[in-house]
């Protein structure tokens, strides 16, 4: 319950797409401090803790990101359709 808490109040305070970080990263984070809890750590040993799983773990958002400029690109230079990129058959499910 605490790691549910603690991935929900990050999400809720930081906006974490709009720097560029993906979502497992607080997710590792909120992991790491239920563990830490049920482990009985320490609030210092905690944060060293935290401060590990980020320093070694931050997932960014620079594939999505780049992959829709590269479509864009494409489109621009008429060689994918005009639209949505749900008309991309990479985006296709099924």
């Amino acid at each position: 319950m605490l790691a549910y808490e603690v991935f929900c109040k990050i999400a809720d305070v930081f906006d974490y797409l709009g720097n560029g970080i993906d979502h497992s990263t607080i997710t590792g984070i909120a992991a790491v401090v239920g563990a830490s809890r049920l482990m009985g750590l320490t609030a210092t040993e905690m944060v060293h803790a935290i401060g590990i799983t980020v320093g070694g773990n931050t997932a960014t958002r620079q594939w999505p990101r780049r992959y829709a400029v590269e479509l864009e690109g494409l489109r621009r230079g008429g060689r994918l359709p005009q639209g949505d990129s749900s008309q991309c058959s990479l985006h296709k499910t099924g």
